[in-house]
């Protein structure tokens, strides 16, 4: 059951954010998202979920260094794909945290 309502929670918290990237892009002009972003934010986010789910909240922590990371070699990025960045991982993090929350509260309830 609980597997269940990882992969429900998962999917639906996804098919929301899809939205709320689309939104944030337009408001910011930043591009459009390709599919390979799409993807790599899906499974970054799975992840991140699936982390916190076992009890591994350092991931946070490594995924912000990840981030950080391969973003350094990037030079001459304009302020709206730097504003985007920024705003799209605070977005997936808060989402994640969100995504942890319910399914404790779902689990609790069952």
């Amino acid at each position: 059951m609980a597997q269940l309502v990882f992969f429900g929670i998962l999917i639906l918290g996804e098919i929301i954010l899809w939205g709320v990237f689309t939104l944030m892009s337009t408001v910011l002009r930043s591009h459009s998202p390709s599919f390979i972003s799409i993807l790599k934010g899906v499974v970054e986010r799975l992840i991140l979920f699936f982390s916190l789910v076992v009890g591994y909240p350092n991931m946070i922590v490594l995924f912000g260094a990840l981030k950080l990371g391969t973003r350094l070699h990037e030079d001459n990025q304009s302020k709206i794909s730097n504003d985007y960045f920024l705003m799209g991982n605070l977005v997936s993090v808060g989402a994640v945290l969100g995504y942890q929350h319910i399914y404790e509260e779902v689990l609790s309830r069952l």
